[in-house]
């Protein structure tokens, strides 16, 4: 690996043996050899995507599986020896070939662009194994109709460093709008939410709540706080 520039740079290897990633720290103008990337197996991937709440299976979603962070992170992998197997099939099930190891994504995106279950990115921690089932992967239902007015509850939330870990990641509010939902209902700038409609979303399960809390004006959903109480806010338009 050569490479020329400021700052972090990430290398990334793959072969059929498997892959490795690196990150590398340089001053301006410094030159880097000698990186040596370590590969790790890769892995078959296998799981079911399944409806938040009924637990129905959702056939015909593409699935990937992709690092949550460093230099393969937004990579997918999909493995040419299971061609068609990351198609979930009518019973939900999925398989992906030459996937990584440890946190990743487990993405499913729905092959009908009017599906009810549109996309979910779903977190988990992968072992070592040639095979590694997932278990079930809960996909939201589409909250309102596609041609509903998106809602907006008036808050915002604190951003996430790139590199924190997922299991720390929480819905924390920097900020609410006076008058607007959020407030109304008495959130306040700094409340973490650890509950949509009954459903946890911290750490690992944060990309739920991010799916839960996308609907359309008019829809109400409960939060709970990590301060013990819960609260029912309904969106209303974008303005």
């Amino acid at each position: 690996v050569h490479v020329l520039a400021q700052a972090e740079q990430h290398a990334l290897a793959g072969c059929a043996a498997g892959r490795a990633q690196a990150t590398v720290p340089l001053a301006a103008g410094e030159d880097r050899t000698g990186v040596a990337l370590v590969l790790g197996s890769k892995r078959v991937v296998t799981g079911r995507f399944v409806d938040l709440v009924t637990r129905a299976p959702v056939p015909g979603v593409r699935a990937q599986v992709t690092p949550t962070a460093g230099a393969g992170a937004g990579i997918p992998s999909f493995g040419a020896e299971g061609a068609g197997a990351d198609l979930s099939d009518a019973g939900g099930r999925f398989t992906v070939h030459n996937a990584p190891g440890g946190l990743a994504y487990v993405v499913g995106l729905n092959t009908d662009r009017d599906a009810r279950w549109p996309l979910v990115r779903w977190i988990v921690e992968l072992t070592d194994g040639a095979v590694q089932d997932v278990g079930d992967v809960p996909m939201v239902e589409r909250r309102g109709g596609a041609d509903d007015k998106p809602g907006d509850f008036g808050w915002s939330f604190a951003q996430t460093a790139p590199d924190a870990d997922p299991r720390t990641r929480a819905l924390t509010i920097s900020a609410v709008t006076p008058g607007r939902p959020a407030a109304t209902a008495g959130l306040v700038a700094g409340d973490t939410i650890v509950t949509v409609d009954g459903h946890d979303v911290q750490g690992l399960r944060l990309e739920l709540g991010w799916d839960l809390l996308q609907v359309s004006a008019g829809a109400t959903v409960k939060v709970g706080l990590a301060r013990g109480v819960e609260r029912s806010v309904t969106a209303i338009a974008v303005d």
